[in-house]
């Protein structure tokens, strides 16, 4: 008899309580759910910040080799740099003016005209004018400039209308 007592008692919980119960275990579900997904959205952006570093490295590496293609292919991984860093603004900006090879800075001026909107690449862009000497240099710069209607790039470009050797 003692036993079929045991069996037959059942705690008793109000209907309240039972939607208590229910709507604990749901908010606890969801704070565990989103808790996990915070951790994996800092983990996301850790990933990505580091292959945004690597590319940037690999990038400026490339840009010291000695292959005229192999430059131009390290300007071309600037298209996959969302927020170029000022070393990477500067190196391309030194390819601008100081590759030997007329297709690596043309490209390099493609790149740094995508970054247009920085003032450092603007400001740079408009000294590079004096230092081009490669007359399809000086061509796609003035170009550039037009579309980017950059007025201090006037200044420079009258600079380069007087040189006596000018094409």
């Amino acid at each position: 008899t003692n036993v079929a007592r045991l069996l037959q008692w059942r705690p008793r919980i109000s209907l309240a309580g039972q939607l208590a119960i229910i709507l604990l275990s749901f908010a606890g579900g969801y704070l565990l759910f989103n808790a996990g997904k915070s951790g994996q959205k800092q983990q996301l952006t850790e990933l990505s910040g580091q292959v945004h570093e690597l590319k940037q490295t690999m990038m400026l590496a490339m840009l010291e080799n000695s292959s005229a293609s192999e430059r131009i292919k390290a300007v071309s991984f600037t298209h996959e740099i969302k927020h170029a860093d000022s070393e990477v603004i500067q190196a391309l900006l030194s390819t601008l003016n100081n590759d030997p090879n007329v297709n690596v800075r043309l490209s390099t001026l493609d790149a740094l005209t995508q970054m247009a909107k920085n003032p450092d690449v603007r400001t740079g862009l408009v000294q590079s004018i004096t230092r081009q000497d490669s007359p399809m240099m000086q061509l796609a710069i003035a170009e550039t400039m037009l579309k980017l209607q950059e007025t201090r790039s006037v200044k420079p470009l009258r600079q380069l209308l007087k040189q006596k050797n000018l094409e």
